[in-house]
């Protein structure tokens, strides 16, 4: 996480064989978070945070995918982002899907040993 801009994050996957070479996928996902109902739903507290968002739009290319939605009850717009950067000696196949509540990009390669895939992920 920036501690200059707060709302952006980074992480660093990387994936090394070390005696053989390997089929190497790595997915990289987001989602819009389900509020998980317990019992019985008794206040409207309870309701509220049911199905809070609905998705409003979505979008996927190269290795990024956008999502926006919309809050049930206020009306107000919420909006995600991830991309990244996929560094590889071998050549790589990416791709990105996007739906409604989510979305999903995957790198695969098939790796000699001591190559390294790596993948940063950024997201907003």
């Amino acid at each position: 996480m920036s501690f200059t801009h707060r709302p952006v994050a980074a992480i660093c996957y990387e994936v090394e064989p070390v005696d053989s070479p390997a089929r190497i996928t790595v997915q990289s996902r987001t989602d819009r978070q389900r509020a998980a109902a317990t019992g019985r739903r008794r206040s409207r507290v309870a309701a509220a945070l049911e199905e809070p968002l609905r998705g409003e739009y979505h979008d996927a290319a190269g290795t990024a995918v956008v999502l926006v939605h919309k809050t049930r009850r206020s009306g107000l717009r919420v909006g995600a982002a991830m991309d990244h950067l996929v560094d590889c000696p071998a050549p790589v196949r990416a791709e990105s899907r996007s739906f409604a509540d989510g979305g999903l990009v995957t790198a695969a390669t098939v790796l000699a040993a001591g190559q390294k895939l790596r993948v940063i992920k950024f997201g907003g």
